[in-house]
């Protein structure tokens, strides 16, 4: 199995560091015998700790870019790939959001496409209702007005801003006529 970005940085690390950490220690034996034992294990720590710092430095840097990808992803931009790295720890994560942006982008432009085609069939079928000579209303299972073409418009003299309306308001349907429409609807909607 192939390892990732991450673990080989961070045995990367680690080696370094340990490396560092021990050429520091000899170096400072080597010219002073008489080096306290507190003094070398200070030594090491603050070396250890600058390195993991650095470290934690780079992977920020890769975090924010990573995060303006995201931003950008949000903002439906994804023909902007990121490219820069420092190549620590996310540089698997950049290549895999990459190729999410690229999934994204193939996702959306089939979306567009078939939008185009709901907008064009949308357009084609309030054609063919508006040049009905008979009147079409349309009306909602909450009994509202949706829809009502230029024939019912002018036959029952409904106003654009009914739409949304409830249907007994603007058409004055009796009571009886109002539960039959009711009961209508109940009957033609399955598991009810």
């Amino acid at each position: 199995m192939k390892k990732t970005g991450d673990v080989r940085i961070g045995i990367l690390g680690v080696i370094i560091s340990l490396v560092g950490i021990c050429w520091i220690i000899y170096q400072l034996i080597a010219y002073n015998p008489g080096i306290p034992p507190l003094l070398i294990v200070t030594v090491a720590f603050l070396s250890a700790t600058l390195g993991y710092v650095i470290c934690s430095l780079k992977i920020k840097s890769d975090l924010d870019i990573l995060g303006k990808g995201i931003g950008l992803a949000k903002e439906a931009i994804f023909k902007k790939p990121i490219s820069e790295s420092t190549g620590m720890m996310v540089t698997p994560s950049v290549k895999q959001f990459n190729e999410m942006l690229k999934m994204l982008d193939e996702s959306f432009l089939d979306v567009e496409k078939f939008q185009t085609l709901v907008l064009t069939e949308k357009g084609r079928l309030k054609t063919i209702v508006e040049s009905l000579a008979d009147g079409l209303i349309c009306i909602g299972n909450d009994l509202k007005l949706n829809f009502f073409n230029s024939a019912a418009k002018s036959y029952f003299n409904i106003a654009d801003e009914a739409l949304g309306m409830p249907v007994d308001e603007i058409l004055r349907i009796n009571e009886r006529d109002l539960r039959y429409m009711m009961q209508s609807i109940k009957d033609s909607q399955p598991g009810v």
